[in-house]
């Protein structure tokens, strides 16, 4: 008893629609998942932000307060300092690299010099 072959062609075509319609609908549930998650997130994020505007604003009056104007010089000396200290610092600390370096230089431009006068 086999059935007509157009039978069997409406039976797959039906067969494939049911699997795309079960994969539409499972690809829908997951993205509607996911944008909920996402819109929950952020939101979160959007609390989280709010929270960290008002403590960054409390600190900022907390220390408005504190700074007054003999510290803020001093601030302002220590930051026009600081760079001429670290870089007298690392002069300390690679003196020897430099008289090398000094004594290298010496040695290449004599030798130089040396090859210029005798041709």
């Amino acid at each position: 008893m086999t059935e007509p072959a157009e039978e069997n062609g409406y039976r797959i075509l039906h067969l494939f629609e049911v699997m795309l319609l079960a994969m539409e609908q499972r690809l829908t549930a997951k993205m509607d998942d996911n944008s909920r998650l996402a819109s929950e997130r952020w939101v979160r994020h959007d609390r989280e932000a709010e929270a960290m505007v008002a403590r960054l604003a409390a600190l900022e009056t907390t220390l408005g307060l504190h700074l007054d104007e003999a510290r803020t010089h001093k601030l302002i000396v220590d930051a026009r300092a600081r760079p001429i200290r670290s870089f007298v610092g690392w002069l300390w600390d690679h003196w020897r690299d430099l008289v090398l370096l000094a004594i290298g230089l010496f040695a290449l431009l004599t030798t130089l010099s040396e090859l210029v006068a005798r041709s």
